[in-house]
């Protein structure tokens, strides 16, 4: 599966390669969803659904803008195995980008993720 969130007025989409894996739950006793996001250390939660999926996207888009904006994307793809699909915008360019990212979903019982639980 792959998400992408296109940013308003975004110019340019870039495809990376690469494996994700999103552990997510719905908690039975604050009835929020929650995805954690091991190898980057990401952890976000939703009142549905659609809002997780959407919030792992937003999440990972927004590290790998961030990343992007300092000069450290093609280091960090590389340390991660991924491959940038597309040409990565100049830097100098005050491109806005949107990432599409190959990710993996897979439910979890809520105890393997109590940790990450906001109480």
């Amino acid at each position: 599966m792959r998400l992408r969130m296109p940013k308003p007025n975004f110019r340019a989409v870039v495809s990376l390669e690469g494996q994700l894996t999103w552990k997510y739950c719905h908690d039975p006793k604050t009835h929020k969803w929650v995805a954690i996001c091991e190898p980057f250390r990401i952890t976000v939660q939703a009142n549905s659904f659609p809002e997780l999926r959407e919030s792992m996207s937003e999440s990972i888009d927004a590290m790998l803008t961030e990343l992007w904006s300092t000069g450290d994307l093609e280091r960090f793809l590389e340390e991660h195995g991924w491959a940038s699909m597309t040409p990565l915008p100049e830097k100098s360019r005050r491109s806005r980008l949107s990432f599409d990212v190959p990710l993996r979903t897979r439910r979890v019982n809520a105890r393997d993720l109590e940790e990450a639980f906001c109480q």
